[in-house]
């Protein structure tokens, strides 16, 4: 039986090399959104988050939710992201 996926993405438009796309379950998307939404607003100002990599920050999001995931980081070496794509 095939599982429906779907893709979110995260990014910073004043960073290109913060890009993460996590693939989720579609009958999790809901919550990994609010979930990763969260996370990422908490990254810029949890005290906790100033010795993380903001991708680990969101994963152990995910994880503590227990919600499976996928991750996929943009390339080191590229500067140019689509950012028209939908965030969480």
């Amino acid at each position: 039986m095939a599982t429906n996926k779907v893709v979110i993405s995260m990014f910073a438009t004043s960073n290109a090399w913060m890009y993460v796309d996590f693939t989720v379950d579609a009958a999790d998307e809901q919550k990994a959104r609010e979930v990763l939404n969260k996370a990422w607003d908490a990254y810029w100002d949890d005290d906790e988050a100033a010795n993380e990599c903001y991708g680990d920050w969101l994963e152990y999001a995910l994880k503590a939710a227990h919600i499976e995931y996928e991750a996929s980081y943009a390339p080191s070496d590229s500067d140019e992201y689509d950012y028209e794509e939908e965030t969480a």
